[in-house]
C-alpha cells in the first residue's frame, strides 16, 4: 500500500492494518451474506444447481468448523488495510 502510494505521487505515506472480526452464529451465515448484498458473488451462487450449492454450503461449513468457530459462534477474520498520503498540490 504504502509503495503504491508513493508511485502515485503522495508523500507521507502509511498504511496501517486495521483488525475486524465478523461474527457469525452459523456457519451458513457466510454463504448467505452474499446471497444478501453482493451481486456477482449472489449471481453466481444462485446459478449453480442443487446438488452444487449443497456441496458447497457443506464444504463451507467444514470450513468455518475448522478454522472459525469460537464456541457457539464463528469468529471469521477480516482486516482492512487503511493507506493515506498527501497529494502535492498542482498549479
Amino acid at each position: 500500500m504504502k509503495a503504491a502510494l508513493a508511485q502515485a505521487e503522495f508523500s507521507d505515506v502509511a498504511a496501517v492494518t486495521v483488525a475486524q472480526m465478523l461474527l457469525l452464529e452459523t456457519a451458513a451465515g457466510l454463504v448467505n451474506l452474499p446471497l444478501q448484498g453482493g451481486v456477482r458473488m449472489r449471481a453466481l451462487l444462485l446459478a449453480q444447481d442443487s446438488t452444487a450449492l449443497s456441496a458447497i454450503n457443506v464444504a463451507v461449513a467444514e470450513g468455518m468448523d475448522q478454522l472459525f468457530r469460537k464456541e457457539d459462534r464463528f469468529q471469521v477474520p477480516m482486516p482492512a488495510i487503511l493507506g493515506s498520503g498527501v497529494k502535492p498540490r498542482q498549479e
